[in-house]
């Protein structure tokens, strides 16, 4: 007998920041559960689209568990430091 494993599906978030100078869109990351179900959510972490998107995939691809993505998030900001 197999054990199901539990998978995360990561998505980037989008919203646009409104400031007197004007407008700015941040990107985020977005966690789901299998059953779809938003487990976990980081608006603002950059305004750099390529670089968050380029994490998303690899988070994907790597089948990153849910449990990691605060200290993947922490380590992405500091390099960009």
């Amino acid at each position: 007998m197999t054990a199901k494993t539990a998978f995360t599906r990561y998505e980037l978030t989008e919203r646009l920041e409104e400031f007197e100078e004007g407008e700015v869109t941040e990107y985020g990351i977005a966690a789901f559960d299998e059953d779809g179900t938003e487990i976990y959510r980081r608006d603002g972490v950059t305004q750099d689209r390529k670089a968050l998107s380029e994490l998303v995939e690899a988070c994907n691809r790597g089948r990153l568990s849910s449990v990691h993505i605060k200290d993947v998030l922490s380590d992405f900001v500091e390099m960009r430091s």
